[in-house]
């Protein structure tokens, strides 16, 4: 969800902390508890004060209410999610306008997760070896990003756009 935020700006009156100012500015919204990264926290002084404290503030749902980033109200990003099917031989992903629904575009790929494995048991009896756990989520995380960039760009967006990703697979 996207929040449009107008918020005071630093007095001698009121000399709240931007997060502060934010966090408050959300729960005049209805927002209350809201978490925020330490990176998009990092962010704040220079992006409230080059947007004239006049913002977009974009809040994930799950699994608790969290701020994903915070852009100037004149010039906010689109607002993307990306859908990922992580299936055992092919990986599937559809770009979605969060604010219309509308799919932006499909791609699909072959699961390099394959080039240890044919089948999904071989992959989880390799995944007992050290390090092998992590070398296949780098592969999957490799491809999912692939995708993304694959998709991002005809649709006329940055993959900084993408602010939520799903991620269904195989429980196995």
């Amino acid at each position: 969800r996207r929040i449009r935020l107008e918020l005071s700006h630093p007095t001698e009156a009121d000399h709240a902390a931007d997060l502060a100012r934010v966090l408050r500015g959300l729960e005049g919204h209805g927002w209350p508890g809201v978490q925020v990264p330490l990176s998009v926290v990092a962010g704040l002084p220079k992006k409230l004060r080059a947007a004239n404290f006049t913002v977009v503030a974009t809040v994930a749902f799950a699994p608790v209410p969290t701020l994903l980033r915070v852009e100037p109200a004149s010039a906010p990003s689109r607002n993307l999610g990306l859908a990922v099917d992580l299936g055992s031989t092919n990986i599937v992903g559809a770009l979605i306008d969060l604010e219309t629904g509308e799919t932006l575009g499909e791609r699909s790929a072959l699961n390099p997760q394959v080039e240890h494995g044919e089948d999904i048991l071989e992959r989880t009896h390799l995944c007992l070896h050290k390090g092998s756990l992590e070398r296949l989520q780098a592969l999957a995380a490799s491809a999912i990003s692939e995708i993304a960039s694959q998709l991002a760009l005809p649709a006329g967006s940055a993959v900084e756009d993408i602010c939520c990703v799903c991620v269904a697979g195989n429980t196995t």
